[in-house]
């Protein structure tokens, strides 16, 4: 048998559909996860204040310089 055979067997076919295979490894990382839960959970980011907003971009601005 060649090698070029013995890696990529002919008769051999993969038939994995790319989102089983990512939900397949998310449960080894987070168990928790249900399998049958397509719907993404709503992050609540609390809201910045004008103030912070400023300090962000001075401390950004601040970045870019260096």
């Amino acid at each position: 048998m060649a090698i070029n055979n013995f890696i990529d067997l002919p008769e051999e076919e993969v038939k994995d559909n790319p989102e089983a295979i990512e939900e397949e490894i998310a449960l080894h990382f987070d168990p928790q996860i249900d399998k049958e839960s397509d719907e993404e959970e709503e992050v609540l980011i609390p809201p910045v204040t004008a103030v912070q907003a400023l300090e962000y971009l001075r401390q950004l601005r601040l970045h870019e310089e260096q």
